[in-house]
């Protein structure tokens, strides 16, 4: 058996992309479980992970209180700190990068729209205690300012008692 020709390379077999198009990325990464702990163990609860709501899924979704919380990669969403464009293939990681941002601007934009409250959060601000407390004070202050706001929307009006002899 003879090594692949010169030729075959760029030409991808249809079974390798429709493999390499049902690949999906971890959906569970480290900072997301050390951020999930970080908000559990300080008593911040009513989160759902991955939830659907009518633009995408955010990391963590607060439905009651509106609130989705979005912890972004520095590489996939070109943080202005840590991103390098890669030296090769730079033509197509310039257009799926600038695809993500596009996308990641126009979910942001849509979920505000429809009445919710966005946090975005990059990988490295959680990667320190401090870090991550910060993350923490930043997803707590939108939940509880929407809680608030819920509870007097929701509150019945005071009626006055008249009392009579």
């Amino acid at each position: 058996m003879s090594p692949p020709s010169s030729s075959r390379v760029g030409k991808i077999p249809p079974s390798r992309s429709y493999n390499m198009a049902r690949v999906r990325g971890d959906m569970d990464t480290l900072y997301e479980r050390k951020l999930a702990s970080s908000l559990w163990h300080r008593r911040i609860r009513g989160y759902r992970r991955r939830c659907k709501t009518h633009l995408g899924r955010p990391d963590f979704c607060f439905h009651r209180e509106k609130v989705a919380v979005f912890l972004d990669g520095c590489f996939w969403h070109c943080c202005p700190l840590h991103f390098k464009l890669p030296a090769t293939n730079v033509d197509f990681w310039r257009k799926t990068l600038a695809d993500n941002r596009a996308r990641d601007l126009r979910q942001t934009r849509q979920l505000r729209r429809g009445g919710w409250v966005v946090v975005r959060i990059w990988n490295h601000a959680v990667k320190t205690e401090a870090g991550m407390l910060r993350a923490v004070r930043r997803v707590a202050t939108a939940v509880d300012a929407r809680t608030r706001k819920l509870r007097r929307e929701t509150r019945p009006h005071a009626r006055r008692r008249v009392f009579t002899r």
